[in-house]
Formats: C-alpha cells, sequence, structure tokens
C-alpha cells in the first residue's frame, strides 16, 4: 500500500486539530436542558448555550460561542472567535494577477473549562482548563486549586495554587522572539513546552466589596519568580469594578497598571 501523503500545517495544528473539532461538535451533541425549565422561559432558548458578541468601533468583533454540559460538575465547552474588521482598502485590479491573495486575519481559540469539588484532598475545588489556538500553534492545559476560608462575618481568605503547561510549536526553523532587554537585541528562544506554576493569597472585604491580592509565578521561560501585588474596589453593588496592579516583568522591569471594567460569570 503506498504511502500516505504528508498531512500540510504545523505539527501543533496537525495534533490539535481533532480536539478544536471536538470542542466544537461536544456542545452540539450534549444533552438539552428541559425547555419547559424556568430559565429556557426566560431565556426563550436553550438556557446551557453560551453567547456573547461584542462589536468595536474599528468593525471587528469578538464572539463566543459555547454550551454547558448536564453533568454533577461545572462544565463547558466552547470558540472564542475574532472577526477582523473590513478591508481599509480596495486593492489594484492588477493585484491579483501579481500574486495578491485577501489575508484573513480573523482568529478562533477552542476551549473547555471543567470545575469539579475535590474537598477530600484539602481543596474547595479544582478548575482544569484546555485552550487550542491554532493561529499561534499553541495548546494549554492547565488546573487551579482554591481553598477559602471565612474570617468573621465580613472577610474571605483564599489561597490558590495552579499549574499549567503550554506547547508551543512551529514549522522547520521557527523560533520565538523573547522580548528585548537593556543588555542587547532579543534573542531568539526555541519553541517547545513551557511549565510554569503560579500561586498565591487574596483577602476579601465583604463589607467594602475590595480585594487585596499578592501572588507568585515561575516559568521555565523566564526561569524566575515574577511577583504580583493587586487591589481591586467594585463600584455601586455592580460587577463593574477599579482594579490596581503593581507586577515584574522577566526583563526585571516593573509594570504598574490601573484598569477599569466590569466582570462577570456566564
Amino acid at each position: 500500500m503506498p504511502d500516505c501523503p504528508p498531512t500540510p500545517g504545523s505539527p501543533l495544528l496537525r495534533r490539535w486539530s481533532g480536539a478544536a473539532v471536538v470542542l466544537v461538535a461536544l456542545p452540539t451533541l450534549a444533552v438539552a436542558a428541559d425547555p419547559a425549565s424556568p430559565d429556557a422561559k426566560a431565556k426563550g432558548g436553550d438556557p446551557l448555550a453560551i453567547e456573547s458578541r461584542t462589536d468595536r468601533p474599528d468593525g471587528s468583533a469578538a464572539l463566543t460561542v459555547g454550551r454547558r454540559l448536564q453533568t454533577d460538575w461545572d462544565a463547558k465547552l466552547g470558540v472564542d472567535v475574532g472577526v477582523a474588521p473590513p478591508m481599509s482598502t480596495t486593492p489594484p485590479p492588477d493585484a491579483w494577477l501579481n500574486g495578491w491573495t485577501r489575508q484573513d486575519r480573523s482568529t478562533g481559540v477552542g476551549w473547555a473549562n471543567v470545575l469539579l469539588p475535590i474537598a477530600p484532598l484539602g481543596w474547595d475545588k479544582a478548575a482544569i482548563e484546555a485552550r487550542v489556538d491554532p493561529a499561534q500553534d499553541q495548546g494549554r492545559l492547565a488546573t487551579t486549586l482554591s481553598r477559602s476560608v471565612p474570617l468573621g462575618d465580613d472577610a474571605r481568605v483564599t489561597v490558590r495554587n495552579g499549574y499549567s503547561l503550554t506547547e508551543t510549536l512551529g514549522g522547520p526553523g521557527a523560533v520565538l522572539v523573547a522580548p528585548t532587554t537593556k543588555a542587547g537585541p532579543p534573542s531568539p528562544v526555541t519553541f517547545g513546552q513551557a511549565l510554569a506554576t503560579d500561586g498565591g493569597v487574596s483577602l476579601d472585604l465583604l463589607g467594602s466589596a475590595t480585594t487585596f491580592a499578592a501572588g507568585a509565578r515561575y516559568s521555565t521561560s523566564d526561569e524566575k519568580w515574577l511577583r504580583t501585588l493587586s487591589a481591586e474596589q467594585k463600584l455601586f453593588n455592580t460587577p463593574f469594578s477599579v482594579i490596581g496592579t503593581i507586577s515584574e516583568r522577566p526583563t526585571g522591569e516593573t509594570d504598574r497598571s490601573i484598569k477599569a471594567g466590569i466582570k462577570g460569570n456566564w
């Protein structure tokens, strides 16, 4: 029997293409919720569906399509899609004859999240996340363990510890450029696997809706601990919040930022 022709594309894209199809197909195959349930009537559709769209002024859009699975655990599957804005200029008529092709700048990331309790092991819950990004030839598998302890009626302390494995591959001879340092120009870094661990502790002041957090992260790609301090203040008993953060870069510099946004769970 003759050999099969090689599959085009990068090794990681071939490896994860089947997983991406599963991420898209499984939500449609999951058992639907009872259409007579209160949630279904209120939404006028499937209460397990996850759908959101954000349109930007430049014509681009961010879409999330997914589904919650009917299991004893909190399990979700879906795809995040970034739709590129329309072309601002029209190519000349002879561009096609000269080899010009329309570049699709849209992106798509498949993901799966599972949240399960593991109280017998001393943690409240464990979150397992898998992400597949064909555009970046990257796949990521991560787990986060957490435990919350109340401090009276007005405060709560949460301890978190996480581990992740990120695999990035490219074509023959491809390299990933590391950030520029003060000592010299960027240096190429070989594609491969990166292991990371991170942990932290946060203090929630329930009465004032304020959260203080401190954490640290170590990755085999950085080979050093990077520390982070943050404070978050929710406003007016709404999902709107202001977050201030101080974090370390692998290059030794420090970032300081203040952000405002809306946080929610779906």
